[in-house]
């Protein structure tokens, strides 16, 4: 308890202390100050470990990673984050623990649960199976990929949500947008890929097995699961930097 005063009275004297994260109407609160913010909201609350919980702003925009005990946690936390003036929006990649100890016949191993999401997804007309990838971690189904319309990535969560096995979907499927681009524009997206695959893996801090990279007219999307934030982030800078990608979607979750 001493450790979470000592920390709320850290991050007030922060927001005190800073003249440049003054706003008035209108004017942008710095990132760093936005941070600090959410951290000391979540050190006045008792039901949110602040400690299990990393917060990062980019832009207005707040990232919680970190594993809660249950997912009452996590969506907590997230509320607690969208409530802090100057948030623009939230992602909340927070990782909930399993609950409740499972039975042994009760518990069906990733590989096993990522083969029945794909089957169920090759049953279904509506949607094509070869342009989803799915990947599983102690339960939490990633679905990556890209697909014509919103209706073919809402239902493909859907689906895979109602597989026995799996404790939740994270989504990460892009829709496809028809833009006509100029070809001094364009660069292809297999070599985008192909120049992030190779910076990935001249980085000795990322596994670059542990990355999955999906690109979509310079579009990069990142998921998989990883040991640490710094990881994490780490990816995300070095994709940001290659030439020819537009926009950089992480959605890395930590193990």
């Amino acid at each position: 308890m001493k450790s979470v005063l000592v920390l709320v009275m850290v991050i007030v004297m922060i927001g005190c202390t800073s003249t440049r994260t003054q706003e008035k109407e209108g004017e942008h609160i710095d990132d760093t100050f936005i941070t600090a913010k959410v951290k000391a909201a979540f050190a006045t609350e008792p039901t949110v470990s602040a400690f299990d919980i990393e917060a990062e702003t980019f832009k207005g925009v707040v990232q919680l990673r970190g594993i809660v005990n249950t997912p009452e946690q996590a969506q907590k936390a997230g509320e607690i984050a969208a409530g802090v003036k100057g948030v623009k929006a939230v992602q909340n990649d927070i990782t909930a623990k399993v609950a409740k100890q499972e039975r042994t016949e009760e518990y069906l191993d990733d590989p096993y649960i990522t083969a029945k999401v794909k089957v169920a997804f090759a049953s279904d007309p509506t949607i094509r199976i070869l342009d989803i990838k799915v990947e599983t971690f102690k339960g939490v189904v990633q679905l990556r990929g890209t697909v014509d319309t919103a209706e073919q990535a809402q239902k493909a969560g859907e689906i895979a949500a109602g597989v026995k096995g799996v404790k939740s979907v994270q989504n990460n499927i892009i829709v496809k947008v028809v833009k006509q681009e100029s070809p001094e524009e364009y660069i292809d997206d297999s070599v985008i890929s192909a120049k992030i695959r190779a910076d990935l893996v001249a980085d000795t801090t990322i596994s670059a097995s542990d990355v999955k990279v999906e690109v979509y007219r310079g579009v990069v999307q990142l998921s998989g699961f990883v040991d640490t934030a710094e990881q994490v982030r780490k990816a995300g800078e070095i994709v940001s930097g290659i030439k020819g990608v537009k926009s950089v979607q992480n959605n890395i979750t930590m193990k």
